[in-house]
Order: C-alpha cells, then structure tokens, then sequence
C-alpha cells in the first residue's frame, strides 16, 4: 500500500509548531468547532485538569473526567523519565481531547480535518487529541492515548518549536511508552503486556495475545529469518518507506530499538537514554551522539540490539 502521508508526521508537526502562538490557538479553535459538530450534544461532558481539557460524548458520566485524569499521569511519568535534566515549564495553553462515543463521528472529524491516521486515535501539534471509545479494546485505546500524549509531550517539553526527533525515535519513544503494560493501575515503562488467559462466552478459556506482543512475533520472525531492519536502515528511512507499506516492521522495530538503549545495559535508563534523548532534541545527528553517549556506531551496535531482542522478548 502505498504511503498517504507523503510529508511526514514529524514534518507537519514542526511546520504547526514553528506557527506563533495566537495562529495556533487559532488553528486549534476552528479544530474543536470541527468536533464540536460532530460529537452527540446530548450527552456531552466536559473535564479539566491542569493541563488538558476532555470533552465527550461517551456513555459513562465520568469517561471525560478519567481520561484528563489518565492523560495528566502519561505526562508525569514522562517528565520522570528525565528527572531533573527537563524542567516542567508552564503550558502555553491547555491541550483539547476530544473522546468520541463511536467510530463514525471520529472518523467524520478525521475526514473534514484530513488527518492521516490509521488508528483510534490522533493528535494534532496545534494541541488537540481525539480518539473514539470503539477501539478493539480497553488496552488498544490507553495504548493509544498513552502513544499521542508522548508525541504532545516531546512538542511541548522535549524539541524546540518547528523541529522534531528523527521520525524512528519520535515514534519509537510514543510506541515504547504506547506498549508498556498497566500494572495495578500504574504504568511500568518498558514492561509489555504478556499472552494470558481468558474467558470468551461460548468458547471457553482462549489465550489472548495482546497486539504488541504480535508485532514483536512478527520483528522476531523477521530477525531470525535475516529480513529484519538494521539499525542503520531504522535510522536513515525517509517518511515514504518508514509510513509505507512495511510500516508494520517499522514501528514496531523502532520501539524495539528505543527499549534498547534504554534497558540494554543497568546505567542507560538512568544515564545514556536520556542524554540520548536531550542531545538528539537539540540537533545533534543520532549517529554521532550515540558514539558520544554509548560509545558505539550503529553498525557496531547491531549484533547487540539483535540479541537483546531475542533475549528479552
């Protein structure tokens, strides 16, 4: 399938955000009548938080009032990520989340907006999300909800206005934060959800294997079959071959790589990835300051990331 974004997620994203600050409040503000359009007025209900401001038209009283309360704990555990090395600075304005009932509404927002996505969810660098409760499964939409809030973050924390991370760790970082497994209502950064069990009214007990698991199956089978991505084709892909038609092995490769650098030895987490992170955001070239930071190039580094996922995976 041939790629429908030809510019690029990273691309458009800095063009809106190099946009002074009135334009995109602007931008954001035709956005919202968009949805406001849409959305099912009579069950419309509105949430704030210190930093987001949910509207929806969900079924449930306080889905707008959990998801401000879900998205507000994806941007802290962020910003722990980097401890001291970022400081929270003001936001500019509140981010707006739109959280529709059904598919159909999301997708007419989608349409009119002419938004490239493919999943259930979307953010848009003028500051608004929008994602519908129609998601194959609870997981899936905090997956993807988590997957958005990281691209916001990095655009409002991390990269200057009007740039962006190289496009294999912008959305390596999204997706290793988008799969990382809930654990006694807290996320674990880096721990992926397993196979389990369960009950499935007139089957049985069936093993579910959520979707990031099938995806690293798919990067396994692929390594070990030598039809795996090297970490050199991860870096230098343009966005016509990474959101091509073997995006499907790129994102899910990209993640793999970024849960590398930060768990492939016992300092990276704390050390390494998030220096990898900040020079990297500053405009240095990835190459050059993995050399700096890890010591190694990225050809040297292969037969290690190879291994580890193997390993750990």
């Amino acid at each position: 399938m041939a790629n429908a974004d030809p510019e690029g997620a990273e691309s458009r994203r800095a063009r809106i955000t190099a946009l002074p600050l009135e334009q995109r409040k602007a931008l954001l503000k035709r956005q919202s009548a968009i949805a406001e359009k849409v959305l099912d007025r009579t069950h419309r209900q509105q949430a704030e938080s210190p930093r987001f401001v949910v509207v929806s038209d969900g079924p449930e009283p306080r889905t707008a009032e959990i998801a401000a309360g879900n998205l507000e704990a994806v941007f802290n555990i962020i910003q722990g990520l980097f401890g001291s090395r970022i400081a929270r600075q003001p936001e500019p304005y509140k981010i707006v989340v739109y959280l529709f009932a059904s598919r159909r509404t999301f997708e007419a927002m989608k349409a009119e907006l002419e938004v490239f996505e493919w999943s259930s969810g979307f953010y848009s660098p003028t500051g608004l999300f929008a994602f519908h409760l129609e998601a194959p499964s609870t997981e899936s939409l905090l997956g993807t909800m988590m997957h958005e809030a990281t691209h916001a973050w990095v655009d409002r924390h991390l990269v200057a206005p009007g740039s962006y991370l190289p496009r294999w760790l912008g959305e390596g970082f999204a997706e290793y934060l988008g799969n990382s497994e809930l654990h006694k209502g807290k996320l674990v950064p880096g721990k992926t959800a397993k196979p389990k069990f369960v009950l499935v009214l007139g089957y049985g007990v069936v093993r579910s294997t959520p979707e990031p698991r099938l995806s690293l199956d798919h990067v396994k089978r692929k390594i070990h079959s030598g039809e795996g991505l090297s970490v050199h084709q991860l870096m230098t892909a343009d966005a016509d071959t990474f959101y091509g038609d073997r995006r499907s092995l790129y994102y899910p490769s990209s993640w793999l790589l970024v849960h590398f650098l930060r768990h492939g030895e016992a300092t990276w987490a704390e050390q390494e990835f998030p220096a990898f992170m900040l020079y990297v955001a500053e405009g240095y070239p990835p190459a050059e300051v993995l050399e700096t930071i890890y010591g190694t190039s990225p050809i040297d580094l292969e037969d290690r990331f190879r291994n580890y996922v193997q390993k750990e995976f």
